[in-house]
């Protein structure tokens, strides 16, 4: 078997980065076909990144850097698992709250549901209005590592 890796090694190599650029773009199509608000910032897919790793009879790649989505789309958990870090649900302005000001006007009702205002100002919740619910999580994080299982799968008894 490490006869046969040797010499299939380049191969190898051009299909692990083939794999990760496809991953790449399933987990950035994954999110977009699964968001809420239309049409969306794409601040989550912009901060997702591809980053090839290469080292001595090493090839591998990462999806996604920590630090940078952090830094640019602090929700990234959220969005994935349903719930914050702490593992308590996360339901927008606390369940008691609702956004009324987007910059420095009211919010404007032929914009609703397309992602493009941003709240600025909340007020307490009276009378019969809706309450905000949990953010339900879309998974894109476990929906791209099984789909990595299974085109994994297709590559390695090739080699074998």
């Amino acid at each position: 078997m490490r006869k046969k890796l040797a010499e299939d090694w380049f191969i190898i190599q051009n299909q692990v980065d083939q794999l990760g650029l496809r991953m790449y773009v399933y987990m950035v199509n994954y999110i977009l076909s699964r968001r809420k608000r239309r049409p969306g910032t794409r601040t989550l897919t912009g901060a997702i990144t591809y980053e090839p790793i290469r080292g001595m009879a090493e090839i591998g790649f990462r999806i996604g850097n920590l630090n940078i989505l952090q830094s640019k789309a602090p929700y990234w958990y959220v969005l994935n698992y349903g719930k914050k870090v702490s593992g308590e649900r996360f339901i927008p302005g606390g369940g008691k709250y609702r956004p009324v000001m987007f910059g420095n006007s009211p919010a404007d009702p032929s914009l609703k549901g397309h992602g493009t205002q941003r709240a600025t100002i909340f007020r307490k919740i009276t009378g019969n209005e809706s309450i905000p619910t949990a953010i339900r999580p879309i998974n894109y994080i476990e929906s791209t590592i099984a789909k990595m299982g299974r085109e994994w799968r297709k590559i390695l008894p090739k080699r074998m």
